[in-house]
């Protein structure tokens, strides 16, 4: 499991040691990250932070992954963390080199990646969007989430200035916003929409509508517990208004409609039980008619409001996959541009005229390599034809089979790391084509490699 206590506390110490771009420790986090494998990413950030390397690129990861693991509950602790780490503690984490970039780069990349989830989780509309949206727990967290996100902004800005993180921190609070108004809407409202509240009455039980329900209902309640004064001193006014009828004297429905008044004060001397029966028959039949006669209308109203419901969801989820998928790209290009920027070990092309030396990392396969070769020429200088054929034979072999990224990786990792971010981009443009124009760029690259490059660059200005 994940301990968040790990980096969720103010740093006194600087990191043990800064990760070089080569490290292969680093770039295990970051290919299991590039891989979409997050929770062994995470843990295996997680064992750098046990051995005291406090390094910004493997955060977010480290923090997406405690997201993945806890839920939406964790969010808060997510950004109280982040909020920390950008205030006393900020000194102590690594790199030193460049450390405002790569705290930009690691905060929008972890901010973009959690939207990403929200958003699947929305679209799909599942059992884990349909709880952050219930009312429950969850609404809490949501609301300590808002309350920092202000903190964490004012942070951002006092560290790291106009940083490109800002625009995705404004999407989570929007994002989080809605979703606690929406859980708040779900809530059941008392004396709203709520048709089995039942009423007690003299001479029977009748159903009560809208807010009079609520308060009949409380009421009855309380009578039906307590024996209060409150429906005593209306039975009594009741039987004092008409000893003979009291069910009649006391129905809602009587009272409230205009023809059944008119009928009582019409024959107010009639006292036996046939007029009595009578009256309360007049009362049924004027109480259900306009609950009859309403309920077309009501269809239609209901009818209208989803159609614009649908209709509106429909477009707030076109608005929002469009805002979706200009974030992830907005997310891309300045990961992508982030990735350039590093330092390399070695360029493709030198700048000006001249041979131009390089300095490659020597990683233990170029050792060996090395030190082979070297054999080779002491073994021929030594006259020991047979060993040095055994070493000339071996090292054939690995000129015949042999791979660059074994013995070069830092020359190849650049690349890598841009394919990974715009190869979906690229797929479409590598199928065989038999085009004219595309065979003529082939060519060109062939022939002219800087031409190819300045004539692409000059058309995109």
């Amino acid at each position: 499991m994940l301990d968040l206590s790990m980096i969720d506390r103010d740093l006194t110490e600087p990191s043990a040691s800064d990760l070089e771009t080569t490290d292969e420790r680093l770039a295990k986090v970051m290919s299991l990250t590039a891989s979409d494998h997050f929770s062994e990413a995470a843990e295996a950030a997680q064992s750098l932070f046990e051995g005291g390397t406090y390094d910004l690129r493997i955060l977010g990861p480290f923090l997406f992954g405690v997201y993945l693991e806890r839920g939406m509950e964790i969010v808060p602790e997510i950004l109280g963390s982040l909020v920390r780490m950008l205030s006393s503690s900020f000194a102590f984490w690594g790199p030193q080199n460049k450390k405002q970039l790569h705290a930009d780069n690691m905060l929008k990349w972890l901010l973009a990646t959690m939207l990403r989830d929200f958003r699947l989780h929305e679209t799909g509309q599942d059992d884990t969007w349909k709880q952050w949206n219930s009312g429950s727990e969850f609404t809490i967290s949501e609301r300590q989430g808002l309350k920092l996100i202000p903190e964490l902004h004012e942070r951002i800005v006092n560290q790291l200035g106009n940083a490109k993180a800002l625009p995705y921190l404004l999407q989570l609070e929007s994002m989080l916003h809605k979703m606690e108004l929406s859980a708040q809407s779900a809530r059941p409202r008392v004396g709203r929409g709520r048709d089995d509240f039942l009423s007690v009455k003299l001479g029977g039980v009748e159903a009560a509508t809208g807010e009079e329900s609520s308060s009949e209902s409380n009421a009855s309640d309380e009578n039906s517990s307590s024996e209060g004064s409150s429906e005593s001193s209306s039975d009594e006014s009741s039987s004092s208004d008409s000893s003979s009828a009291p069910s009649n004297s006391s129905s809602p429905s009587t009272s409230s409609n205009p023809s059944a008044t008119s009928s009582s004060s019409s024959s107010p001397s009639s006292t036996s039980s046939s007029s009595s029966q009578g009256s309360g028959d007049d009362s049924d039949s004027n109480k259900s008619t306009p609950s009859s006669e309403s309920s077309p209308s009501s269809d239609d109203n209901d009818s209208e409001k989803r159609e614009e419901d649908e209709k509106r969801r429909a477009e707030e989820s076109e608005r929002e996959a469009k805002e979706r998928e200009e974030a992830e790209r907005a997310a891309r290009d300045a990961e992508v541009a982030a990735v350039q920027a590093e330092e390399s070990p070695a360029e493709a092309e030198p700048s000006g005229k001249g041979i131009r030396s390089i300095s490659v990392p020597e990683n233990e396969p170029f050792r060996l390599l090395r030190r082979k070769m070297a054999a080779f020429q002491k073994l021929v200088s030594a006259g020991e034809h047979q060993r040095a054929a055994i070493v000339a034979a071996d090292l054939l072999q690995i000129m015949d089979h042999f791979d660059p990224r074994l013995y070069l990786p830092s020359l190849f990792r650049k690349f890598f790391r841009v394919l990974s971010l715009v190869g979906n981009d690229l797929t479409p443009h590598m199928t065989e084509r038999t085009d004219l124009s595309y065979k003529a760029l082939l060519q060109l690259y062939q022939v002219d490699l800087d031409y190819f490059v300045r004539s692409a660059s000059s058309k995109k200005k």
